[in-house]
């Protein structure tokens, strides 16, 4: 109201406190007011609103993957692998085990072939050792991929079998929150140990080729 002087007496917005209006006698304020009351809102017709169960199944599923920077889904802390989606595949207890059976395999081979007479460079008897591990990183691979992890290529079998395999695996898996110490811990382990053995052995030699005779 920008010209009160001629306004006619009535309800006029309170120049005072917003929200309320407050009587104009016709010649100046009163000290009777009132808030203003709120619209009406028109009832809502809530049956022609979808129901719940009608939403969610028209809602399209959260995408969800191991990799946290590609997850769209809800946090980790409610998307736990199940045990179906272990990392402890068998191509992997496979490579776990790949020192013992790398031995047993290729004292097989030296036992066949030494029962027929022949005897051939430890360049070829180590092939057989070779295979085991490359299809052991194949099948452990195409395990991982089907759980929803990124396994490593099995090229890394290039470089010292299966060892650089073993480390890149252990990272991937450990980057999709996922375990891969049991698999690593026992390879380790034998290692280790003919480690251990290896230089035991030489001690041993080295002892008896000293020994006075």
């Amino acid at each position: 109201m920008t010209d009160t002087a001629t306004a006619a007496a009535g309800w006029y917005p309170d120049p005072v406190t917003p929200g309320a209006v407050r009587w104009w006698s016709g010649a100046a304020w009163t000290h009777e007011t009132r808030a203003v009351a709120a619209p009406a809102v028109a009832p809502v017709d809530w049956s022609s609103l979808p129901t719940l169960a009608a939403e969610e199944s028209t809602t399209p599923a959260a995408t969800w993957s191991r990799d946290p920077n590609l997850s769209s889904a809800t946090p980790w802390a409610a998307s736990r692998p199940r045990l179906a989606d272990s990392a402890q595949t068998a191509g992997g207890w496979m490579l776990a085990l790949s020192p013992i059976a790398a031995n047993l395999l290729g004292s097989a081979l030296v036992t066949v072939l030494a029962l027929g007479g022949i005897h051939l460079p430890n360049a070829v008897i180590a092939v057989p050792a070779l295979v085991y591990v490359w299809i052991a990183g194949a099948l452990d691979g195409s395990a991982l991929a089907r759980r929803g992890y990124r396994p490593p290529s099995v090229l890394w079998m290039l470089l010292l079998p299966p060892l650089v395999y073993l480390i890149v695996r252990g990272r991937r898996v450990r980057a999709a929150r996922g375990t891969a110490w049991p698999i690593e811990l026992v390879y380790f382990l034998q290692v280790a140990i003919a480690i251990i053995l290896v230089v035991l052995a030489i001690a041993t030699v080295g002892s008896w080729a000293g020994a006075p005779y």
